[in-house]
């Protein structure tokens, strides 16, 4: 945090469970505080409907967090149906950011498409995480060489990387015609 500070930085980070002592503390705060500002919106597609709604503290109540240069509590509420399925989640962001709720939304918002569009496909489409390679650089150059695929499958106008792993992987020419 000190150099981010040195450098002018600012942050904006999520508090997960490998947190539990920070998280409890926001809990906390957020079920006592009244006064937040706040923002919502909702997004249709995908075979979803969500509503997001963001609440900002500002005013830190008086205790040690931990945290340099720490200015904004944020906790977001998603919720709606996937699949026909109902869903509710809360999250919970700490940062030195001075901004709207609606700013704070908009940069979670693109955080979580920057998920959605690489992570989330390496993970549970190409299974990233199930492999057990630590030798040398193999863990590396398996990364890079999904990377390779999301971005050649989206090049190539496939909106979906199952769709292109389905037209492509019986059908060398056309892996071919990649290079």
């Amino acid at each position: 945090m000190a150099q981010l500070a040195t450098q002018g930085a600012e942050y904006l980070l999520a508090v997960k469970a490998n947190q539990p002592e920070l998280l409890d503390l926001l809990e906390r705060t957020f079920a006592a505080c009244p006064h937040y500002r706040q923002a919502q919106q909702q997004q249709r597609g995908h075979g979803r409907q969500m509503n997001w709604q963001i609440r900002v503290i500002e005013t830190l109540p008086a205790q040690d967090w931990g945290w340099m240069h720490l200015h904004s509590l944020i906790q977001v509420n998603t919720q709606g149906r996937r699949q026909d399925r109902p869903f509710a989640q809360v999250r919970y962001y700490i940062s030195s950011l001075r901004t709207s709720a609606s700013g704070f939304l908009a940069r979670i918002r693109e955080h979580w498409q920057i998920e959605n569009r690489v992570h989330w496909l390496k993970d549970v489409v190409l299974g990233e995480d199930r492999h057990r390679l630590c030798q040398h650089n193999s863990v590396a150059v398996w990364s890079w060489l999904r990377s390779m695929a999301i971005n050649l499958s989206r090049v190539a106008g496939f909106k979906s990387l199952t769709a292109a792993i389905d037209a492509l992987a019986h059908d060398l020419p056309a892996l071919f015609a990649f290079c």
